[in-house]
């Protein structure tokens, strides 16, 4: 898989993230520009990020956090899947790392073929 790096998102851990969260379900990824997309590709990771401020609880600092993502994996001009995390009011999982927000969505994103081996096949009867 090939992901495009999109310079509108200014988080640095971003694209790591990723990379990291992937490789953890056995996908390996390469890191392009837009445009340059290299020519083994079989299917394109683009994604948006959005970044927003606040403060923890019993804090008076104020902070940077992914408050959006959205990602959409492509494959011959296609959408195969999109997957889309946004922060709501006050919940405290909007300060999570950018690792943790990703391995979630990547998560719904992709199924592990392994998983398929490991249960056994189930056959439902309807009378």
């Amino acid at each position: 898989m090939c992901i495009e790096v999109n310079q509108t998102v200014s988080v640095g851990d971003f694209v790591p993230a990723l990379q990291l969260a992937f490789d953890r379900r056995g996908i390996r990824s390469d890191v392009y520009n837009p445009g340059t997309s290299p020519a083994g590709c079989e299917a394109r990771l683009v994604y948006n990020a959005a970044i927003d401020y606040g403060s923890r609880s019993f804090s008076d600092e104020t902070i940077q956090y992914l408050s959006i993502i959205d990602l959409t994996l492509i494959q011959n001009g296609r959408i195969l899947v999109t997957a889309h995390y946004q922060t709501g009011g006050l919940n405290t999982d909007r300060f999570s790392s950018a690792s943790t927000k990703l391995s979630g969505l990547i998560d719904r994103m992709v199924v592990n073929q392994t998983d398929f081996r490991r249960q056994p096949m189930q056959t439902i009867q309807t009378s």
